[in-house]
């Protein structure tokens, strides 16, 4: 999160305020994650929320924001939100994992598609890549940052040969790798 004002930015806590309408359906659950402290903050329940923030900034060359070469350089950490707003209606702990985890493809074996489920119990980098029984990548069905939760990709084989593949999930120091059987 960036916040800035008249150029400048902006450091210190902060009252985050807001009104749930009368016409959002009683059974959603409303839920602002804040990945900076890790919190999760139900805003049905409470209307407010106080932050602290900061940002690491320089003002180069000119420290004018009104001058024609005003520069501001600053950093981030990564470029995640620090917060998620999500809107469900199911309680948010319940679509969280305990363990980070890898289920077996369904169907299997499969013609021409299958999916694959995997949880996640925090967020980080995560790679999901499919080999043939040799070892060679045929594809790579995810490769990014991933918020913890519950998660299923689909994979379709209708260009492969019937055979034995594997497919390997990375996600921060886990490991997981489960075969899948492909028959035409």
């Amino acid at each position: 999160m960036n916040a800035y004002k008249n150029g400048f930015p902006l450091h210190g806590e902060y009252q985050l305020n807001w009104e749930i309408h009368r016409t959002i359906l009683e059974e959603w659950l409303i839920y602002l994650i804040d990945h900076s402290t890790g919190e999760i903050h139900d805003m049905k329940s409470s209307p407010d929320l106080s932050i602290t923030h900061s940002v690491s900034s320089k003002l180069t060359k000119n420290s004018s924001p009104i001058a024609s070469n005003f520069k501001l350089k600053g950093s981030s950490r990564g470029d995640r939100s620090r917060f998620t707003l999500r809107i469900t209606t199911e309680e948010i702990e319940a679509n969280i994992p305990e363990q980070f985890y890898l289920s077996q493809n369904y169907p299997n074996p499969f013609n021409p598609s299958t999916t694959i489920e995997y949880g996640l119990n925090e967020a980080g980098p995560v790679s999901l890549i499919v080999y043939d029984i040799i070892g060679r990548k045929i594809q790579t069905r995810i490769n990014e940052n991933r918020e913890p939760g519950r998660y299923q990709t689909y994979f379709n084989a209708r260009t492969l040969a019937s055979g034995v593949y594997f497919y390997r999930l990375q996600a921060n120091n886990n490991v997981f790798i489960k075969k899948m059987t492909l028959i035409k």
